[in-house]
């Protein structure tokens, strides 16, 4: 009986969930501007600035997101681990806001360099990279946190 329970509590403790799997294994880095002064962010709020349900910052400035074109495997990548959606479902997402009138999606840029520079010449901006890039002092990596 022991070792049943041992078992049962073993392979509970090693299922974990897509999302879980994703956080640990974050190919992604969120990037703000040098100055931004916040330090941290979970997830789920990340995901809301990025769907632009989260418009300001704690000063109460304006957040700045920027987005990657819908076919890189970067947007692909930080769809699943911030959205939990695939690039499809985030598309029919701005499409809905775009046809209602409620708002339009992020500017796109086409490369981790083009995200840099936009986030770097805006100190309200927030963007995402591979966590592999060489970044400038003019931006810095967000620290992202699981609920």
């Amino acid at each position: 009986m022991t070792r049943l329970m041992f078992a049962v509590c073993a392979a509970a403790l090693m299922h974990t969930t897509p999302a879980q799997a994703q956080a640990r294994e974050r190919t992604v880095a969120v990037i703000v501007h040098a100055s931004n002064p916040t330090g941290a962010l979970p997830t789920d709020e990340v995901s809301r600035i990025f769907l632009k349900r989260e418009k300001s910052w704690p000063s109460g400035a304006a957040i700045a997101p920027v987005d990657r074109e819908g076919s890189s495997s970067i947007r692909s990548s930080f769809a699943r681990t911030f959205h939990d959606r695939s690039t499809s479902a985030l598309d029919n997402y701005w499409q809905q806001q775009i046809f209602s009138g409620r708002d339009a999606p992020p500017p796109v840029a086409a490369s981790d360099a083009d995200v840099i520079e936009y986030v770097a010449r805006n100190p309200n901006a927030i963007g995402y990279v591979s966590k592999a890039t060489d970044l400038p002092a003019t931006v810095r990596v967000l620290q992202v946190r699981d609920r």
